[in-house]
């Protein structure tokens, strides 16, 4: 037999900056930023933007982040639908489905924040782009293999996405010259949705804080549960 290791993470402690960056990419969408910055008289035209009132959000997890996510859209008067390994409903006002397909056609924006996992690697790929609303705008805060990164191309050139807001990539750092850094329709940012004012100050004191537990036997916290057998 062999001793499996105990592992915690820290899961959720930056749950709120990362729904904040979240919201800000979907209102940057909605309302056109950058694109309705106006640098010359030239520009003073009548021009629309959206709203995300009345928008679907299809939410891909809703651990600590997809929560916080959902708390915030809701409170924009979005409609919210959960992809979940049960059909009971997270929070109220949010619907849960089981199969990812269902979000497909029903969402404005999609947004990742859900492990990854051999189960969960490329759950947006060629056949669940093909199945949703032109127009989508993608937002992934989660992994990177979440996404087919070639499928979401050629979605995003055919007009089936609209947009896709990165803040993960396969792999990372993107590889010089990649298609992702100069598309006109993707938004890239190098894993910074968790960074806010105080998270490295946020992380130490969590870890600090598991240190005291462990060297006193006390439960530590975000355990994780160990395989069903050990890898060796």
């Amino acid at each position: 037999m062999f001793d499996v290791p105990c592992v915690t993470t820290a899961a959720g402690l930056n749950a709120p900056f990362i729904a904040e960056f979240v919201m800000a990419t979907m209102l940057g969408f909605e309302k056109r930023f950058p694109e309705a910055w106006i640098k010359a008289a030239d520009d003073w035209k009548p021009r629309m933007s959206g709203t995300l009132h009345g928008k679907r959000l299809a939410l891909a997890g809703v651990g600590a982040v997809g929560t916080a996510v959902a708390r915030h859209a809701l409170g924009f008067g979005m409609h919210v639908v959960a992809l979940r390994r049960t059909l009971a409903a997270p929070m109220d006002g949010v619907q849960a489905v089981i199969d990812p397909m269902r979000l497909a056609p029903m969402a404005d924006h999609l947004v990742l924040c859900m492990p990854s996992t051999p189960q969960t690697r490329h759950v947006v790929n060629e056949t669940f782009l093909a199945a949703c609303r032109p127009g989508l705008h993608i937002v992934n805060v989660a992994r990177g293999d979440l996404i087919d990164q070639e499928a979401l191309l050629r979605a995003l050139d055919d007009g089936t996405v609209a947009r896709a807001s990165l803040d993960v990539a396969t792999p990372e750092p993107l590889p010089d010259k990649h298609p992702l850094y100069t598309h006109p329709k993707v938004r890239l940012t190098p894993h910074l949705a968790w960074s806010a004012p105080g998270a490295v100050v946020k992380l130490l004191d969590f870890f600090v804080g598991q240190l005291g537990l462990f060297i006193t036997g006390q439960p530590l916290k975000n355990r994780v549960p160990p395989p069903l057998s050990h890898p060796l």
